[in-house]
């Protein structure tokens, strides 16, 4: 049965290792990660789908199937920061065959192991802090889905039957990039009008106004989370989502929730 599922941000500097107390500047972003822990903590389930917009991507929904993840922070100053995991080779195959059945654009990736990406390791990072260990893992990449088509992936995924397992999902994805005139990607007036559409549409379980929003506003905020976002309330389904936390630290907006089934 589906346990839960969260939208988690992935800034690397959250992370203690790499922060080394810059991780203060997202203090309200630490909290909620910290809290889904221990919320989460009783709750390890078999297996984790996670969906990250880091990874390899393809056309379509592309499933990364791997028999093992591993992965470090190396590349942001503390590779001694490091996960692994066991892959789901099973449940990747059962998720995409299920997919395009229901006609859904899907590829696989399938390798003997893979590394873990960050908009992956970041979320696992928190949750292996909870549970000491970590569930079995698929990965999938969204980015080569349209928004509506994010939106149903989510609702196919909830009505996915995962048998005699417990699973739970992540929706790994960062919302507007340019929210000050400081930010990494430039600035964009909106973009904080953008971020409190997401709170909002989480809020109320609603993805009505994230699906009509226009492309060039899309493109002007400069996103990486919004297909996770959309996957996320489809999961959903109009029920109640829990909204953790939500700050613009950095020029780029993060935001915690929970959906528990």
């Amino acid at each position: 049965m589906w346990k839960w599922a969260i939208f988690v941000p992935h800034p690397p500097i959250i992370i203690p290792e790499v922060g080394r107390g810059e991780e203060a500047g997202a203090a309200k972003t630490v909290e909620g990660m910290k809290k889904i822990g221990e919320m989460l903590k009783d709750e390890m389930p078999d297996s984790l789908i996670i969906l990250t917009p880091h990874h390899a991507m393809a056309r379509g929904l592309n499933v990364i199937s791997a028999e093992h993840f591993s992965g470090d922070m190396g590349m942001f100053r503390a590779r001694e920061c490091k996960l692994q995991a066991d892959g789901d080779v099973e449940l990747a195959a059962e998720l995409v065959n299920y997919f395009k059945a229901n006609g859904l654009s899907v590829t696989c990736s399938m390798r003997k192991a893979v590394e873990l990406d960050h908009g992956s390791f970041i979320p696992l990072y928190y949750l292996n802090k909870a549970w000491r260990e970590l569930p079995k893992v698929v990965l999938a990449n969204p980015l080569g889905l349209s928004y509506e088509e994010s939106h149903t992936l989510g609702k196919l995924l909830r009505l996915f039957d995962v048998k005699d397992k417990k699973v739970g999902a992540i929706f790994s994805g960062d919302l507007s990039h340019r929210l000050t005139p400081t930010a990494p990607a430039g600035y964009y007036p909106r973009a904080k009008d953008f971020d409190a559409a997401i709170v909002r549409a989480f809020k109320t379980s609603n993805a009505d106004e994230l699906l009509s929003l226009s492309e060039d506003e899309i493109e002007r905020a400069g996103e990486c989370g919004l297909r996770s976002a959309l996957a996320f309330l489809g999961m959903a389904r109009g029920e109640a989502i829990t909204v953790l936390s939500y700050e613009g630290p950095f020029g780029v907006g993060y935001c915690t929730a929970l959906w528990r089934s």
